[in-house]
């Protein structure tokens, strides 16, 4: 671990931020392409949104009203039920971490040979999407749900995350620090979702 990262600052971010690397390589995403990163505000899809325009993308995101996403070039309220129909069309990459039954209504808002990266399941039901709908404009869908494909890509990538965290690349989303003894309270402030950021427990 980079000695100038704390060890709070490394714990919120180690995990999130391998993960956004290993994502965002895995889409490829390259300069001049738009990426819709879904809950922006989040760890992960911070650094999603940070990484990617690192890359020279155009960051489309979504949001809970109020919450900032320092590197989006526009924010959606995901707590509005139509957010949805406010994509604007021309998505490249979608990191999809919402899931359930109105995701597969993003896939008019790709471009043809758009990417899916179905990572994340925050409305608690898998998205349902159409193979003939898919395969009909090129789409390729790849399920990032589970880490055991992706296992041992996350672990590698876990250094140079610290290292992007270290040279100021990735700035760790740290809500807040609780001892030990307090981890009722730190569950409840998670359960909240109140916070932006991590939610860390100190032995």
């Amino acid at each position: 671990m980079p000695e100038v990262i704390s060890a709070e600052h490394a714990v919120a971010a180690a995990v999130p931020a391998s993960m956004a690397v290993v994502l965002v390589r895995t889409a490829n995403v390259v300069e001049g392409e738009s990426v819709l990163v879904e809950a922006a505000s989040g760890a992960i899809g911070g650094y999603l949104a940070r990484l990617a325009k690192e890359r020279g993308a155009r960051v489309v995101a979504t949001a809970g009203a109020g919450k900032p996403v320092p590197d989006a070039d526009e924010v959606l309220d995901h707590n509005d039920p139509d957010w949805r129909q406010e994509v604007p069309e021309g998505i490249d990459v979608l990191f999809e971490s919402v899931g359930g039954p109105r995701a597969a209504e993003l896939t008019t808002k790709l471009v043809p040979r758009g990417r899916i990266l179905a990572y994340g399941l925050l409305s608690g039901e898998f998205p349902t999407y159409s193979v003939a709908a898919l395969a009909g404009r090129g789409l390729t869908l790849i399920g990032f749900g589970g880490l055991d494909a992706y296992a041992e890509d996350v672990a590698a990538a876990r250094a140079e995350a610290l290292g992007l965290v270290a040279g100021g690349t990735l700035t760790p989303v740290l809500d807040r620090t609780y001892p030990l003894a307090d981890v009722a309270a730190a569950h409840a402030r998670v359960e909240s979702r109140e916070g932006v950021g991590k939610v860390v427990l100190i032995p």
